[in-house]
């Protein structure tokens, strides 16, 4: 699976070395499965490996990764000198890519902590509508929607006063929306 997203052998070999090695082809399908772009799955795969790296450095395995690990490693990437890595760069690719990685490690019984909190958010009916239109309509996968019906659950909870002249913040705000849009999302509840 990993020769979808790189074609070099010495990074194939690169990759599949170490630590991560063995998970990181069963981590570059899980990140297809949940769809995410080519180009943040080839970031949180280097990211994957760089963290098997860094836990080899420290005479630690894959199933010792907790919070604090993940902390020490967002420190060390910005002084990363790692001969294996594509060195430090300060991005936030690699700190999720790690958190990512974690994740699938606990999902494979390979870590044994759970870092995730799972909250259960009750959604709007607007949102879940917003939802369904966005994932049919335009094709939005799982991480997509998150972010969208985030922001826009955040939107609709806020302190909003509907008029006939449209939508604006209670707060004093510049925050505000037209007529139209406003008729339009009372239409459709």
């Amino acid at each position: 699976m990993l020769e979808k997203y790189f074609s070099a052998p010495k990074t194939l070999a690169r990759l599949r070395a170490g630590l991560s090695g063995p998970h990181i082809d069963g981590f570059a399908d899980a990140l297809e499965r949940d769809g995410y772009s080519h180009g943040s799955a080839v970031r949180y795969l280097r990211a994957a490996a760089h963290l098997g790296q860094f836990q080899q450095r420290r005479h630690e395995t894959l199933a010792d990764i907790d919070a604090t690990t993940l902390d020490d490693f967002g420190r060390h990437r910005r002084r990363c000198r790692c001969p294996l890595s594509n060195g430090g760069k300060v991005n936030h690719h690699v700190v999720f890519g790690a958190k990512r990685f974690q994740t699938y490690l606990f999902e494979t019984g390979v870590c044994e902590r759970d870092l995730t909190v799972r909250l259960r958010i009750v959604e709007p009916v607007l949102i879940v509508s917003f939802r369904d239109w966005f994932r049919k309509h335009r094709g939005a996968t799982e991480p997509t929607l998150r972010h969208y019906c985030r922001d826009a659950t955040q939107m609709l909870t806020s302190s909003v006063r509907i008029s006939a002249n449209g939508m604006q913040a209670e707060s004093g705000s510049s925050c505000s929306i037209g007529p139209i849009s406003v008729a339009r999302v009372l239409q459709n509840t």
